[in-house]
């Protein structure tokens, strides 16, 4: 349930105006897996018919759903606003087309997969490190109260995100959608729309450059990803 949802307008007001800036929980990367939005069947088929009411449903149902997938994805707070927005107009532009018997979690979740990939190949993007509001995602780490707990864990994060700035996109993604997000093999190759066994290749390129960048940045620390 969201605590601040977005602003009620029109469809046509929520493709023209960027959604609302107001602070969300999803506005901070989510340590565990985004919990899948549910919405009735009839929400979902009046909304493919073109219901205004119903495609702001599906909107706001999964607003912090897409918010935690796009952060665990980039990695940078200041893309956010812009990729969330990308990921709602072709959520809405799309919806006529959403066959019946397709899911919409992932399907909704295949489009930010799509939209964070063309991101990734448009500009070079800058080290997740560098950008102020990944900063305050660290600074606001969950977990123990002790100082060099929290240290460690800070510092733990920062080499996984510079880790991950090492991999080609297509690699990132599959490491973030398997070993950070937790989804099944079978669900990281349709999120990526590739065939399992080349989304099990990119796996294990994406699993052995990780594990050299972190050997090269922390070489005193033997795990893998948190």
């Amino acid at each position: 349930m969201l605590s601040h949802p977005p602003p009620a307008s029109t469809i046509g007001a929520i493709r023209k105006t960027p959604f609302s800036p107001m602070a969300l929980p999803g506005d901070k990367i989510a340590i565990e897996r985004p919990a899948r939005s549910v919405l009735s069947g009839d929400v979902i088929q009046r909304a493919v018919a073109g219901d205004r009411a119903a495609m702001q449903e599906v909107v706001v149902a999964h607003y912090d759903t897409v918010r935690n997938t796009l952060a665990r994805l980039v990695g940078r707070a200041s893309d956010l606003d812009d990729l969330q927005q990308t990921v709602f107009e072709h959520v809405l532009d799309g919806l006529p087309r959403f066959r019946s018997d397709s899911n919409l979690n992932t399907w909704i979740g295949a489009i930010c997969v799509n939209v964070v990939k063309k991101h990734f190949r448009r500009k070079k993007y800058r080290s997740a490190t560098e950008d102020t509001g990944t900063h305050d995602e660290l600074d606001n780490l969950p977990g123990t109260s002790n100082t060099e707990e929290r240290l460690d864990a800070r510092r733990t994060l920062l080499i996984c995100r510079q880790c991950l700035d090492t991999l080609s996109p297509s690699h990132r993604l599959a490491y973030t959608l398997r070993i950070v997000m937790g989804h099944s093999i079978e669900e990281t190759a349709k999120l990526m729309g590739a065939a399992i066994s080349t989304t099990r290749l990119r796996l294990y390129y994406a699993r052995k450059n990780f594990a050299k960048a972190s050997q090269r940045l922390d070489p005193d620390r033997d795990e893998e990803a948190p």
